[in-house]
């Protein structure tokens, strides 16, 4: 397997594969060359989602009384309205996240609006009904998104967004797509024409703490005490009046936002094009 200095793996090995491959690719993707904002995210509004009977569902009580029943009371009622169902999970808001395992299970449980004397309002999983992969081939640099939609439609394809690069203030294509399934598991491959395509999961650049510049949570769920200086990642002033000199990472002094790595910038940049 190829590698870069740093002992990760290069794009061209690193298809769906480890964890640390996949982050390389998004630090490619999203870092070293600038991603136009219409690439970061691909999502339809619910008015946009097609009509179906979803896998996931959210049981919801305005007043979260679900948080404090009795696993066993819950259990019970959607074991009364529908069986044995692949999983109940409870989530942090107090809702009840139910996959269901079928068809006929999913629209008895959207038929449910009472838990006893509870009411509930049961509604598809705003993300987990559907998947996001890329498919990369040169083959398709001219097709358009709309393109893409009408001709997948047929394997589930229900939006598709190309991913483009900026450079020098021109917006340049790839030959990497991303595309929704309206399927909460993600096909390996898809037939394009008469072109046989890899598909390999899509994953968003990282959330980035705007307190304590930590990934993996935002600003409002951060359990920090205090917000820290992006530049120099110390409390108790705005990176705006910082003058300390900026923390070391990959042998150059950056802030946390930075996508100025040119140790690293032109061998990646080779990698995905």
């Amino acid at each position: 397997m190829p590698r870069a200095s740093n002992g990760l793996p290069l794009l061209g090995s690193m298809v769906g594969g480890a964890v640390g491959a996949r982050i390389l690719f998004l630090y490619c993707m999203g870092s070293f060359v600038k991603q136009t904002d219409s690439n970061t995210s691909l999502t339809l509004k619910s008015n946009e989602l097609p009509k179906r009977l979803p896998k996931f569902l959210v049981l919801h009580n305005e007043e979260g009384k679900l948080k404090n029943m009795s696993p066993f009371l819950i259990q019970k009622h959607i074991y009364t309205f529908a069986g044995n169902v692949q999983s109940i999970k409870k989530m942090k808001s107090g809702d009840l996240l139910v996959e269901s395992s079928s068809l006929k299970q999913s629209e008895q449980l959207l038929s449910i609006t009472k838990f006893g004397d509870i009411p509930v309002t049961v509604s598809a999983h705003a993300s987990l009904n559907y998947t996001r992969g890329v498919m990369s081939s040169d083959e398709f640099l001219i097709v358009s998104d709309a393109e893409f939609v009408s001709e997948l439609e047929a394997q589930k394809v229900i939006a598709a967004r190309r991913i483009t690069l900026k450079r020098d203030g021109q917006i340049i294509p790839t030959r990497h797509v991303i595309l929704m399934f309206d399927t909460p598991v993600l096909p390996t491959k898809i037939t394009a024409g008469y072109i046989c395509c890899d598909i390999r999961p899509y994953i968003p650049n990282p959330v980035r703490c705007f307190k304590c510049e930590r990934f993996g949570h935002t600003k409002t769920a951060c359990r920090g005490s205090s917000a820290l200086c992006p530049r120099c990642s110390e409390p108790g002033h705005e990176e705006t009046i910082c003058r300390k000199p900026e923390k070391v990472c990959f042998i150059k002094n950056h802030a946390s936002y930075s996508k100025n790595l040119s140790q690293m910038e032109t061998r990646e940049r080779n990698s995905i094009r």
